[in-house]
């Protein structure tokens, strides 16, 4: 309704960056995932564009970290920015050895590089899931949508049986890094299932030898820029928040907060 909302000339619309971030989990304990190279082809053969578009109509910005734009520890070095690139992605398996079978999927010593991503099936999820499975595919990768009911997934994640997985936090604080990656949570919330010294030692640095505001940032964005150069996670979506407010309220503008939680009487008059 955003397109139609925005023609009323009753209300007046805000957006704001939302907590909320879309991402692709790789298990890297499954066949395949693994390697981290296979875990980079897939990751770069994501189209963020395309499902910004796809499913939420351009509202939000490309996820090229696994942190929220906002979070001072998402400004790593560039050349940790995971975006889509599927010559790239093609080059790297090529080298790894996959070609091209009679049906255009990828095998490798009779093996078809075929994957399950699973979802839960509300309709974001889902929608998701179709898009990646068809980039993929461009790839060569084979993969199989597997829907669970959000109530039973996170006891699925703990049998360790997952390969792709997509999911959504909302958090607005990097030590959501220590949540899904920290070694000693295997199946969930550590959905990757990684294990990874280099990892945790950087994780403890962050989260507890930090002195100041300014060191745990840089701290942070350490931590940050080791678990992309090991692609994880094929980052996705940061979603926007959408308000439409009848145009008889005075907003203050910017409005003094993040996002609108019921009515922020403090921050608005009527007239």
């Amino acid at each position: 309704f955003l397109d139609k909302i925005k023609k009323d000339p009753r209300a007046d619309v805000i957006t704001m960056a939302s907590n909320t971030n879309f991402h692709m989990v790789m298990n890297t304990e499954r066949e395949f995932l693994d390697d981290v190279n296979i875990r980079k082809a897939i990751a770069l053969a994501v189209n963020q564009e395309s499902i910004l578009k796809a499913v939420f109509q351009g509202s939000g910005a490309p996820a090229y970290t696994y942190l929220i734009d906002r979070l001072p520890a998402r400004k790593v070095d560039k050349k940790y920015e995971i975006h889509f690139d599927l010559k790239a992605a093609q080059e790297i398996l090529a080298k790894e050895g996959w070609t091209a079978g009679s049906d255009g999927m990828l095998v490798k010593e009779g093996k078809k590089l075929s994957l399950a991503l699973w979802c839960k099936s509300d309709s974001d999820e889902r929608k998701i899931s179709e898009i990646i499975q068809a980039q993929l595919s461009k790839l060569g990768v084979a993969v199989q949508i597997e829907q669970f009911d959000p109530s039973s997934i996170k006891a699925e994640f703990k049998k360790g049986n997952h390969d792709l997985v997509v999911r959504s936090y909302g958090w607005d604080n990097a030590d959501i890094l220590e949540w899904f990656f920290n070694s000693t949570r295997p199946g969930y919330p550590t959905v990757s299932m990684w294990h990874d010294n280099e990892s945790d030692y950087l994780m403890h640095k962050a989260m507890t030898r930090s002195k100041t505001a300014e060191e745990r940032i840089e701290n942070f964005k350490e931590y940050h820029e080791y678990l992309l150069s090991q692609y994880l996670w094929a980052p996705l979506i940061n979603t926007a928040n959408n308000h439409a407010i009848n145009k008889r309220v005075a907003m203050s503008s910017p409005p003094r907060f993040k996002f609108l939680i019921g009515p922020p009487i403090m921050d608005m008059t009527v007239n």
